[in-house]
């Protein structure tokens, strides 16, 4: 049932990316946050989206970007890429590469939901 739920989330994400990429091609998504510490779910979005997800070393980008405007406001730093790059130096990502049999099936099913969708509406 899990599975399910957070395929689902991932069908709509994918939706809202193919609707971006109308106008702005997308290379790969960067992901951050708790959820992205699962290993399982970062490859389910891989296989989902159709392009590479990165997530940083540090899932919690929200407070290190607060650190980096903090640290700018208290003078540490100059600018923001000037505190980018003394925070994030050490920075580590890691890659979830596209399966793309695994792919090609949920290719298949957003459509499926996508033509269900449509004709469920009024």
């Amino acid at each position: 049932m899990l599975k399910a739920l957070l395929e689902s989330i991932c069908m709509e994400i994918g939706n809202n990316i193919a609707s971006f990429e109308k106008y702005v091609p997308l290379e790969k998504i960067l992901i951050n946050g708790g959820l992205s510490k699962s290993e399982a779910f970062n490859r389910m979005q891989a296989d989902i989206y159709g392009k590479p997800v990165i997530r940083m070393d540090n899932a919690e980008s929200t407070a290190i970007g607060a650190l980096m405007v903090a640290s700018v406001t208290m003078g540490c730093y100059r600018n923001v890429e000037e505190a980018f790059a003394g925070i994030r130096k050490n920075a580590g990502a890691k890659e979830y590469k596209v399966h793309e049999n695994v792919h090609a099936v949920y290719r298949e099913l957003r459509a499926q939901m996508n033509e269900l969708y449509t004709r469920l509406q009024p």
